[in-house]
Protein backbone atom coordinates (compact mmCIF):
# COMPACT_ATOMS: atom_id res chain seq x y z
CA UNK A 1 0.00 0.00 0.00
CA UNK A 2 3.14 2.35 0.59
CA UNK A 3 4.51 1.50 -2.89
CA UNK A 4 1.40 2.46 -4.28
CA UNK A 5 0.83 5.80 -2.54
CA UNK A 6 4.48 6.69 -2.96
CA UNK A 7 3.88 6.05 -6.77
CA UNK A 8 0.80 7.76 -7.11
CA UNK A 9 1.67 11.01 -5.22
CA UNK A 10 5.02 11.32 -7.62
CA UNK A 11 2.92 11.34 -10.43
CA UNK A 12 0.69 13.48 -9.28
CA UNK A 13 3.44 15.95 -8.54
CA UNK A 14 5.33 15.90 -11.65
CA UNK A 15 1.91 16.16 -13.71
CA UNK A 16 1.40 19.37 -11.95
CA UNK A 17 3.83 22.47 -13.22
CA UNK A 18 2.53 25.44 -11.70
CA UNK A 19 1.24 27.44 -15.54
CA UNK A 20 3.99 26.60 -17.78
CA UNK A 21 2.41 23.21 -18.25
CA UNK A 22 0.11 23.35 -21.49
CA UNK A 23 -0.46 19.53 -22.09
CA UNK A 24 0.36 16.21 -20.92
CA UNK A 25 0.12 13.03 -23.50
CA UNK A 26 0.14 9.36 -21.86
CA UNK A 27 0.89 6.83 -24.33
CA UNK A 28 -0.49 3.39 -23.06
CA UNK A 29 -1.14 0.39 -25.51
CA UNK A 30 -3.97 1.62 -27.77
CA UNK A 31 -5.00 4.58 -24.96
CA UNK A 32 -4.25 7.98 -26.19
CA UNK A 33 -5.13 11.01 -23.42
CA UNK A 34 -4.62 14.36 -25.12
CA UNK A 35 -4.99 17.46 -23.65
CA UNK A 36 -7.98 16.51 -21.11
CA UNK A 37 -8.93 13.61 -19.10
CA UNK A 38 -12.06 14.49 -21.61
CA UNK A 39 -10.97 13.34 -25.05
CA UNK A 40 -9.78 9.77 -25.02
CA UNK A 41 -8.85 8.94 -28.34
CA UNK A 42 -8.49 5.09 -28.89
CA UNK A 43 -5.57 4.53 -31.57
CA UNK A 44 -4.64 1.28 -33.25
CA UNK A 45 -0.33 2.39 -33.27
CA UNK A 46 0.18 0.58 -36.40
CA UNK A 47 -1.85 2.77 -38.35
CA UNK A 48 -3.35 5.41 -36.38
CA UNK A 49 -0.58 7.97 -34.90
CA UNK A 50 -0.99 10.83 -32.98
CA UNK A 51 1.44 13.26 -32.30
CA UNK A 52 2.71 16.32 -32.77
CA UNK A 53 3.90 18.30 -36.07
CA UNK A 54 7.13 16.15 -37.45
CA UNK A 55 7.09 14.13 -34.64
CA UNK A 56 8.81 10.77 -35.26
CA UNK A 57 6.68 7.38 -33.91
CA UNK A 58 9.67 4.68 -33.42
CA UNK A 59 8.33 1.02 -32.88
CA UNK A 60 11.21 -1.90 -31.21
CA UNK A 61 11.09 -5.19 -29.53
CA UNK A 62 11.12 -4.88 -26.19
CA UNK A 63 8.51 -3.93 -22.77
CA UNK A 64 5.68 -1.68 -23.36
CA UNK A 65 6.73 1.89 -22.12
CA UNK A 66 4.57 4.13 -20.24
CA UNK A 67 5.69 7.85 -21.19
CA UNK A 68 4.26 10.70 -19.90
CA UNK A 69 5.08 13.65 -22.26
CA UNK A 70 4.43 17.13 -20.44
CA UNK A 71 4.89 20.51 -22.91
CA UNK A 72 6.25 23.42 -21.94
CA UNK A 73 6.51 26.83 -23.60
CA UNK A 74 9.76 26.36 -24.90
CA UNK A 75 10.76 22.02 -24.64
CA UNK A 76 9.06 19.11 -23.93
CA UNK A 77 10.40 16.64 -20.80
CA UNK A 78 9.65 13.66 -20.93
CA UNK A 79 9.98 10.74 -18.09
CA UNK A 80 9.27 7.35 -18.89
CA UNK A 81 8.16 4.98 -16.55
CA UNK A 82 8.93 0.86 -17.22
CA UNK A 83 5.72 -1.12 -16.91
CA UNK A 84 6.17 -5.04 -16.20
CA UNK A 85 3.02 -6.49 -18.09
CA UNK A 86 2.83 -8.67 -21.29
CA UNK A 87 3.05 -6.58 -24.20
CA UNK A 88 5.90 -6.84 -26.36
CA UNK A 89 6.15 -3.29 -27.95
CA UNK A 90 8.08 -0.04 -26.98
CA UNK A 91 6.40 3.57 -28.07
CA UNK A 92 9.11 6.07 -28.36
CA UNK A 93 8.16 9.62 -29.03
CA UNK A 94 10.48 12.41 -30.41
CA UNK A 95 9.65 15.90 -30.35
CA UNK A 96 10.42 18.76 -32.91
CA UNK A 97 10.50 22.36 -32.49
CA UNK A 98 7.49 23.75 -34.77
CA UNK A 99 3.61 23.02 -33.42
CA UNK A 100 1.51 24.98 -35.72
CA UNK A 101 -1.17 23.00 -36.92
CA UNK A 102 -5.07 23.65 -34.60
CA UNK A 103 -6.28 21.49 -33.09
CA UNK A 104 -9.80 21.28 -34.57
CA UNK A 105 -8.28 20.46 -37.75
CA UNK A 106 -7.05 17.46 -36.03
CA UNK A 107 -10.26 16.34 -34.81
CA UNK A 108 -10.90 16.60 -38.74
CA UNK A 109 -8.82 14.39 -39.53
CA UNK A 110 -8.98 11.56 -37.18
CA UNK A 111 -12.59 11.63 -37.90
CA UNK A 112 -11.66 10.64 -41.07
CA UNK A 113 -9.42 7.60 -39.93
CA UNK A 114 -6.62 8.89 -42.03
CA UNK A 115 -3.91 5.70 -41.35
CA UNK A 116 -1.16 8.33 -42.17
CA UNK A 117 1.03 11.13 -39.80
CA UNK A 118 -2.04 13.29 -37.76
CA UNK A 119 -1.21 16.75 -36.64
CA UNK A 120 -3.00 18.96 -34.16
CA UNK A 121 -1.37 22.17 -32.55
CA UNK A 122 -0.28 23.50 -29.37
CA UNK A 123 -0.68 27.13 -28.79
CA UNK A 124 2.22 29.12 -27.49
CA UNK A 125 1.93 30.70 -24.48
CA UNK A 126 5.40 32.70 -25.40
CA UNK A 127 5.25 34.97 -22.22
CA UNK A 128 1.56 35.12 -21.50
CA UNK A 129 0.56 34.60 -17.97
CA UNK A 130 -2.24 31.95 -17.40
CA UNK A 131 -6.06 32.82 -16.76
CA UNK A 132 -6.85 32.41 -12.86
CA UNK A 133 -9.88 31.59 -14.07
CA UNK A 134 -9.03 28.30 -15.93
CA UNK A 135 -7.36 27.11 -12.57
CA UNK A 136 -9.17 25.27 -11.33
CA UNK A 137 -10.22 23.01 -14.95
CA UNK A 138 -6.26 22.90 -15.17
CA UNK A 139 -6.10 21.63 -11.33
CA UNK A 140 -8.94 18.91 -12.14
CA UNK A 141 -7.26 18.58 -15.49
CA UNK A 142 -3.70 17.14 -13.62
CA UNK A 143 -5.76 15.54 -11.46
CA UNK A 144 -7.67 13.10 -13.11
CA UNK A 145 -4.32 12.74 -15.90
CA UNK A 146 -2.13 12.13 -12.74
CA UNK A 147 -4.54 9.35 -11.23
CA UNK A 148 -4.82 7.54 -15.11
CA UNK A 149 -1.24 7.29 -14.90
CA UNK A 150 -1.16 6.05 -10.92
CA UNK A 151 -3.73 3.02 -12.23
CA UNK A 152 -1.59 2.36 -15.06
CA UNK A 153 1.09 1.79 -13.34
CA UNK A 154 -0.10 -0.06 -10.46
CA UNK A 155 -1.81 -2.11 -12.80
CA UNK A 156 1.20 -4.54 -12.66
CA UNK A 157 2.16 -5.16 -8.83
CA UNK A 158 0.29 -7.48 -8.34
CA UNK A 159 1.49 -9.78 -11.18
CA UNK A 160 4.76 -8.80 -10.37
CA UNK A 161 4.93 -9.50 -6.78
CA UNK A 162 3.40 -12.38 -7.21
CA UNK A 163 6.40 -13.69 -9.56
CA UNK A 164 8.80 -12.06 -7.52
CA UNK A 165 7.44 -14.29 -4.43
CA UNK A 166 6.72 -17.31 -6.38
CA UNK A 167 10.73 -16.92 -7.33
CA UNK A 168 12.07 -16.41 -4.14
CA UNK A 169 10.11 -19.74 -2.93
CA UNK A 170 11.56 -21.63 -6.11
CA UNK A 171 15.53 -20.48 -5.83
CA UNK A 172 16.19 -19.51 -1.96
CA UNK A 173 15.71 -20.45 1.14
CA UNK A 174 13.90 -18.44 3.50
CA UNK A 175 14.54 -16.94 6.99
CA UNK A 176 12.21 -18.37 9.85
CA UNK A 177 11.66 -15.89 11.89
CA UNK A 178 8.34 -17.43 13.87
CA UNK A 179 7.65 -20.56 15.39
CA UNK A 180 4.50 -22.43 16.46
CA UNK A 181 3.27 -25.42 17.57
CA UNK A 182 0.82 -26.47 14.37
CA UNK A 183 -0.48 -25.58 11.07
CA UNK A 184 -3.50 -26.96 8.68
CA UNK A 185 -3.42 -25.62 4.85
CA UNK A 186 -5.71 -26.73 2.20
CA UNK A 187 -3.42 -25.30 -1.00
CA UNK A 188 -1.34 -22.44 0.20
CA UNK A 189 -2.07 -19.93 1.00
CA UNK A 190 -5.47 -20.82 2.15
CA UNK A 191 -4.47 -21.97 6.01
CA UNK A 192 -4.45 -21.55 9.51
CA UNK A 193 -1.17 -19.02 9.44
CA UNK A 194 -1.94 -17.79 5.62
CA UNK A 195 0.93 -16.40 3.70
CA UNK A 196 3.46 -16.46 7.02
CA UNK A 197 3.56 -20.19 6.69
CA UNK A 198 6.51 -19.88 4.84
CA UNK A 199 8.27 -17.82 7.75
CA UNK A 200 7.67 -20.23 10.60
CA UNK A 201 8.54 -23.34 11.99
CA UNK A 202 6.02 -26.00 12.85
CA UNK A 203 6.36 -29.57 15.37
CA UNK A 204 2.88 -30.38 13.23
CA UNK A 205 1.78 -29.97 9.56
CA UNK A 206 -0.95 -30.79 7.75
CA UNK A 207 -1.69 -29.96 4.25
CA UNK A 208 -4.83 -31.43 2.54
CA UNK A 209 -3.41 -30.53 -0.97
CA UNK A 210 -0.65 -28.31 -0.76
CA UNK A 211 1.38 -26.32 2.07
CA UNK A 212 4.14 -24.30 1.99
CA UNK A 213 5.87 -24.21 5.58
CA UNK A 214 9.28 -22.66 7.01
CA UNK A 215 11.16 -26.12 8.81
CA UNK A 216 9.81 -28.69 10.67
CA UNK A 217 10.75 -29.94 13.55
CA UNK A 218 8.62 -33.45 13.74
CA UNK A 219 5.73 -34.29 10.99
CA UNK A 220 4.27 -33.27 8.09
CA UNK A 221 1.55 -34.73 5.56
CA UNK A 222 0.79 -33.91 2.82
CA UNK A 223 -2.23 -34.97 0.39
CA UNK A 224 -0.32 -33.44 -2.66
CA UNK A 225 2.69 -31.98 -1.87
CA UNK A 226 5.13 -30.57 1.12
CA UNK A 227 7.02 -27.85 0.59
CA UNK A 228 9.98 -26.32 3.17
CA UNK A 229 11.39 -23.14 2.48
CA UNK A 230 13.55 -23.73 5.16
CA UNK A 231 14.97 -27.11 7.41
CA UNK A 232 13.19 -30.62 7.83
CA UNK A 233 14.06 -32.60 10.68
CA UNK A 234 11.58 -35.38 11.31
CA UNK A 235 9.06 -37.57 9.27
CA UNK A 236 7.82 -36.27 6.02
CA UNK A 237 4.67 -37.86 4.14
CA UNK A 238 3.35 -36.84 0.74
CA UNK A 239 1.52 -37.86 -2.07
CA UNK A 240 3.03 -37.11 -4.35
CA UNK A 241 6.72 -35.31 -3.74
CA UNK A 242 8.36 -33.84 -0.67
CA UNK A 243 10.42 -30.37 -1.73
CA UNK A 244 12.75 -29.20 0.83
CA UNK A 245 14.88 -25.83 0.10
CA UNK A 246 17.18 -26.10 3.52
CA UNK A 247 18.55 -29.28 4.97
CA UNK A 248 17.02 -32.70 5.52
CA UNK A 249 17.42 -34.77 8.40
CA UNK A 250 15.01 -38.19 9.04
CA UNK A 251 12.77 -39.61 6.92
CA UNK A 252 10.69 -38.92 3.53
CA UNK A 253 7.83 -41.04 1.46
CA UNK A 254 7.03 -39.39 -1.26
CA UNK A 255 4.14 -41.00 -4.06
CA UNK A 256 6.68 -39.34 -6.73
CA UNK A 257 9.33 -37.80 -5.66
CA UNK A 258 11.71 -36.61 -2.77
CA UNK A 259 13.79 -33.46 -3.81
CA UNK A 260 15.90 -31.74 -1.38
CA UNK A 261 18.91 -28.63 -2.19
CA UNK A 262 21.04 -28.83 1.04
CA UNK A 263 22.85 -31.71 2.74
CA UNK A 264 20.61 -34.79 3.43
CA UNK A 265 21.02 -37.14 6.23
CA UNK A 266 17.94 -39.39 5.82
CA UNK A 267 15.96 -42.24 4.95
CA UNK A 268 13.95 -41.73 1.59
CA UNK A 269 11.58 -43.64 -0.34
CA UNK A 270 9.94 -42.39 -3.60
CA UNK A 271 7.89 -44.08 -5.79
CA UNK A 272 9.65 -42.55 -8.98
CA UNK A 273 12.88 -40.71 -7.92
CA UNK A 274 15.15 -39.32 -4.78
CA UNK A 275 16.91 -35.87 -5.92
CA UNK A 276 19.54 -34.00 -3.50
CA UNK A 277 21.36 -31.04 -4.97
CA UNK A 278 23.76 -31.37 -2.47
CA UNK A 279 26.14 -34.16 0.23
CA UNK A 280 24.18 -37.18 0.83
CA UNK A 281 24.20 -39.74 3.91
CA UNK A 282 21.64 -42.32 4.54
CA UNK A 283 19.99 -44.15 2.02
CA UNK A 284 17.53 -43.77 -1.15
CA UNK A 285 14.58 -45.60 -2.80
CA UNK A 286 13.61 -45.07 -5.86
CA UNK A 287 11.01 -46.90 -8.27
CA UNK A 288 12.91 -45.09 -11.25
CA UNK A 289 16.10 -43.42 -10.19
CA UNK A 290 18.51 -41.50 -7.40
CA UNK A 291 20.26 -38.09 -8.46
CA UNK A 292 22.27 -36.87 -6.17
CA UNK A 293 24.70 -33.71 -6.57
CA UNK A 294 27.64 -34.10 -4.38
CA UNK A 295 28.87 -37.30 -2.70
CA UNK A 296 26.92 -40.06 -0.79
CA UNK A 297 28.26 -42.14 2.05
CA UNK A 298 25.29 -45.06 2.28
CA UNK A 299 23.01 -46.65 0.03
CA UNK A 300 20.98 -46.35 -3.07
CA UNK A 301 18.66 -48.66 -4.79
CA UNK A 302 16.79 -48.08 -8.02
CA UNK A 303 14.83 -49.50 -10.45
CA UNK A 304 17.02 -48.23 -13.15
CA UNK A 305 19.37 -45.76 -12.43
CA UNK A 306 21.86 -44.49 -9.50
CA UNK A 307 23.36 -40.75 -10.29
CA UNK A 308 26.13 -39.41 -8.23
CA UNK A 309 28.00 -36.37 -9.51
CA UNK A 310 30.30 -37.04 -6.25
CA UNK A 311 31.94 -39.46 -4.49
CA UNK A 312 30.74 -43.09 -3.66
CA UNK A 313 31.20 -44.39 -0.24
CA UNK A 314 28.85 -46.60 0.12
CA UNK A 315 26.86 -49.32 -2.26
CA UNK A 316 24.47 -48.33 -4.98
CA UNK A 317 22.18 -51.38 -6.69
CA UNK A 318 20.25 -50.52 -10.11
CA UNK A 319 20.62 -51.29 -13.37
CA UNK A 320 22.66 -48.65 -14.27
CA UNK A 321 24.96 -47.08 -11.58
CA UNK A 322 27.45 -43.87 -12.38
CA UNK A 323 29.25 -42.36 -9.81
CA UNK A 324 32.02 -39.42 -9.80
CA UNK A 325 34.50 -41.21 -7.59
CA UNK A 326 34.05 -44.64 -6.53
CA UNK A 327 35.10 -45.83 -3.53
CA UNK A 328 32.13 -48.11 -2.68
CA UNK A 329 30.55 -51.05 -4.18
CA UNK A 330 28.66 -51.04 -7.38
CA UNK A 331 26.17 -53.87 -8.23
CA UNK A 332 24.63 -53.05 -11.59
CA UNK A 333 23.98 -54.57 -15.54
CA UNK A 334 26.33 -51.74 -16.50
CA UNK A 335 28.17 -49.63 -13.45
CA UNK A 336 30.12 -46.40 -14.64
CA UNK A 337 32.25 -43.94 -13.01
CA UNK A 338 34.60 -41.24 -13.83
CA UNK A 339 37.22 -42.70 -11.79
CA UNK A 340 37.51 -45.82 -9.87
CA UNK A 341 39.53 -45.91 -6.75
CA UNK A 342 39.50 -48.16 -3.81
CA UNK A 343 36.00 -49.16 -5.19
CA UNK A 344 34.59 -52.29 -6.80
CA UNK A 345 31.93 -52.53 -9.38
CA UNK A 346 30.10 -55.68 -10.25
CA UNK A 347 28.15 -55.64 -13.62
CA UNK A 348 28.44 -57.31 -16.88
CA UNK A 349 29.82 -53.56 -17.81
CA UNK A 350 32.09 -51.79 -16.23
CA UNK A 351 33.17 -48.47 -17.60
CA UNK A 352 35.58 -46.39 -15.98
CA UNK A 353 36.31 -42.97 -17.53
CA UNK A 354 39.76 -43.19 -15.95
CA UNK A 355 41.54 -46.59 -15.63
CA UNK A 356 39.87 -48.24 -18.42
CA UNK A 357 41.20 -51.43 -19.84
CA UNK A 358 40.32 -53.91 -22.82
CA UNK A 359 41.90 -56.30 -24.81
CA UNK A 360 41.44 -58.83 -27.92
CA UNK A 361 42.09 -62.25 -27.05
CA UNK A 362 43.16 -64.86 -30.45
CA UNK A 363 43.23 -68.15 -28.75
CA UNK A 364 43.65 -72.13 -29.04
CA UNK A 365 42.26 -74.52 -26.29
CA UNK A 366 40.89 -78.13 -25.76
CA UNK A 367 37.52 -76.64 -25.14
CA UNK A 368 37.36 -73.82 -27.52
CA UNK A 369 39.62 -74.96 -30.97
CA UNK A 370 39.75 -71.29 -32.13
CA UNK A 371 38.28 -68.64 -30.64
CA UNK A 372 38.09 -64.46 -30.19
CA UNK A 373 37.37 -63.11 -27.39
CA UNK A 374 37.17 -58.76 -26.18
CA UNK A 375 37.79 -58.03 -22.60
CA UNK A 376 36.82 -54.68 -21.85
CA UNK A 377 36.49 -53.17 -18.04
CA UNK A 378 39.41 -52.05 -15.93
CA UNK A 379 42.26 -54.08 -14.42
CA UNK A 380 40.94 -55.54 -11.24
CA UNK A 381 37.58 -56.83 -12.91
CA UNK A 382 36.84 -56.46 -16.76
CA UNK A 383 33.96 -58.44 -18.34
CA UNK A 384 35.17 -61.22 -21.44
CA UNK A 385 32.68 -61.64 -24.29
CA UNK A 386 33.76 -64.84 -26.63
CA UNK A 387 33.07 -66.29 -29.69
CA UNK A 388 34.43 -69.33 -31.69
CA UNK A 389 34.49 -72.70 -33.29
CA UNK A 390 35.12 -76.33 -32.55
CA UNK A 391 36.03 -78.39 -35.27
CA UNK A 392 38.60 -81.71 -33.87
CA UNK A 393 35.85 -83.88 -32.57
CA UNK A 394 32.61 -82.13 -33.36
CA UNK A 395 31.65 -79.45 -35.46
CA UNK A 396 30.34 -76.47 -33.10
CA UNK A 397 29.77 -73.19 -32.27
CA UNK A 398 30.42 -71.37 -29.40
CA UNK A 399 29.77 -67.84 -27.59
CA UNK A 400 29.68 -67.37 -24.24
CA UNK A 401 30.79 -64.55 -21.37
CA UNK A 402 32.84 -64.14 -18.00
CA UNK A 403 35.19 -62.05 -16.19
CA UNK A 404 38.83 -61.60 -15.23
CA UNK A 405 41.40 -59.75 -13.22
CA UNK A 406 44.94 -58.56 -13.43
CA UNK A 407 47.64 -58.85 -10.77
CA UNK A 408 50.67 -56.93 -12.01
CA UNK A 409 53.73 -59.18 -10.96
CA UNK A 410 56.32 -57.06 -13.02
CA UNK A 411 55.67 -55.12 -16.17
CA UNK A 412 56.54 -57.85 -17.99
CA UNK A 413 54.60 -60.70 -15.99
CA UNK A 414 51.03 -60.67 -15.08
CA UNK A 415 48.66 -62.91 -13.56
CA UNK A 416 45.53 -63.00 -15.38
CA UNK A 417 42.80 -65.79 -13.43
CA UNK A 418 39.74 -65.80 -15.41
CA UNK A 419 35.83 -67.65 -15.00
CA UNK A 420 34.06 -68.45 -18.09
CA UNK A 421 30.97 -69.92 -19.19
CA UNK A 422 30.24 -71.27 -22.73
CA UNK A 423 27.47 -72.84 -24.52
CA UNK A 424 28.24 -74.89 -27.91
CA UNK A 425 25.39 -75.11 -30.69
CA UNK A 426 25.91 -77.16 -33.89
CA UNK A 427 26.63 -75.61 -37.09
CA UNK A 428 23.12 -75.60 -38.78
CA UNK A 429 21.45 -74.99 -34.82
CA UNK A 430 19.27 -77.46 -35.87
CA UNK A 431 18.52 -80.42 -32.85
CA UNK A 432 20.53 -77.99 -30.59
CA UNK A 433 21.00 -79.65 -26.84
CA UNK A 434 21.90 -78.24 -24.06
CA UNK A 435 25.32 -77.89 -23.22
CA UNK A 436 28.32 -75.94 -21.66
CA UNK A 437 31.25 -75.83 -20.47
CA UNK A 438 32.55 -73.88 -17.24
CA UNK A 439 35.77 -72.99 -16.40
CA UNK A 440 38.21 -71.10 -14.06
CA UNK A 441 41.71 -70.79 -15.25
CA UNK A 442 44.84 -69.19 -14.16
CA UNK A 443 46.81 -67.17 -17.31
CA UNK A 444 50.34 -66.71 -17.06
CA UNK A 445 51.06 -63.67 -19.18
CA UNK A 446 54.19 -62.31 -20.43
CA UNK A 447 54.25 -58.71 -22.41
CA UNK A 448 56.16 -58.09 -25.00
CA UNK A 449 55.36 -54.57 -25.39
CA UNK A 450 53.15 -52.45 -24.18
CA UNK A 451 50.24 -53.52 -27.55
CA UNK A 452 51.01 -57.42 -27.97
CA UNK A 453 51.61 -60.22 -25.01
CA UNK A 454 51.31 -63.99 -24.59
CA UNK A 455 49.26 -66.67 -22.62
CA UNK A 456 49.61 -69.67 -21.15
CA UNK A 457 45.69 -70.70 -19.17
CA UNK A 458 45.76 -74.41 -17.09
CA UNK A 459 42.30 -74.64 -16.03
CA UNK A 460 39.43 -76.80 -14.52
CA UNK A 461 36.02 -77.10 -15.92
CA UNK A 462 32.65 -78.70 -15.33
CA UNK A 463 30.46 -79.68 -18.53
CA UNK A 464 26.95 -79.65 -18.08
CA UNK A 465 25.55 -82.23 -21.22
CA UNK A 466 22.00 -82.80 -22.26
CA UNK A 467 22.14 -86.65 -23.00
CA UNK A 468 17.92 -86.81 -23.36
CA UNK A 469 18.46 -87.08 -27.28
CA UNK A 470 20.84 -89.49 -27.40
CA UNK A 471 24.49 -88.90 -27.71
CA UNK A 472 26.00 -86.00 -25.89
CA UNK A 473 28.46 -83.28 -27.69
CA UNK A 474 32.26 -83.87 -27.66
CA UNK A 475 33.34 -80.95 -26.19
CA UNK A 476 37.18 -81.07 -25.37
CA UNK A 477 39.45 -83.99 -27.36
CA UNK A 478 41.15 -84.25 -23.43
CA UNK A 479 39.59 -86.99 -21.44
CA UNK A 480 37.50 -86.48 -18.52
CA UNK A 481 38.63 -87.37 -15.25
CA UNK A 482 35.48 -87.72 -13.94
CA UNK A 483 31.67 -87.87 -14.93
CA UNK A 484 28.77 -87.73 -13.07
CA UNK A 485 25.48 -89.06 -14.66
CA UNK A 486 22.02 -88.31 -14.00
CA UNK A 487 18.67 -88.46 -15.27
CA UNK A 488 19.07 -85.25 -18.00
CA UNK A 489 22.73 -84.50 -18.31
CA UNK A 490 25.77 -85.60 -17.51
CA UNK A 491 28.85 -83.50 -15.91
CA UNK A 492 32.38 -84.12 -16.94
CA UNK A 493 34.76 -82.91 -14.48
CA UNK A 494 38.38 -82.48 -15.91
CA UNK A 495 41.41 -80.26 -16.57
CA UNK A 496 42.33 -78.48 -19.97
CA UNK A 497 44.42 -75.07 -21.35
CA UNK A 498 44.75 -72.47 -23.42
CA UNK A 499 47.21 -70.63 -25.30
CA UNK A 500 46.41 -67.30 -26.11
CA UNK A 501 47.81 -64.03 -28.32
CA UNK A 502 46.56 -60.56 -26.69
CA UNK A 503 46.35 -57.31 -28.21
CA UNK A 504 45.51 -54.24 -25.27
Amino acid sequence: MKKILFLFMLVLISGFVKSQVIETIFVYDTIFVYDTIYEVYDATLKYEIITPIEAVLTQDTSFLMLTPATFYENGINRSKTKVNDLFSEKIGITMMDSLNTDKSAFRRNRQDKKPTEEIFHIDSLNSKKPDKRKMGTHVLKYFAAATLSAATAIHSLPAKAQRQESNELKTEEIAVTEKFPGQISFLYPLGTSGKSSKNTAYNLSLNILAGVTGDINGAEFGGVSNFNTGNMTGAQFAGINNLSLGTVTGTQFAGIANISKKETDAIQFAGITNIVDNIFSGAQFGGIANFTNGRVKGLQVAGILNYIKGDLKGVQIGLINYAGKSQGFQLGLINCMDTIANGFSFGLLNLPRHGFYDEFELSFSDYANTALSYKLGYKKFYTIFTAGTNYIKNNLFLFGAGFGHITEISPKFWLQPEIQSLNYFPNDFKDTQYNSSNRIKLGLRYNFSNKIAISFAPGVHANVLDHRKGETYNISFIKPVSVIEGEVNNVELGVGFSISLLFY
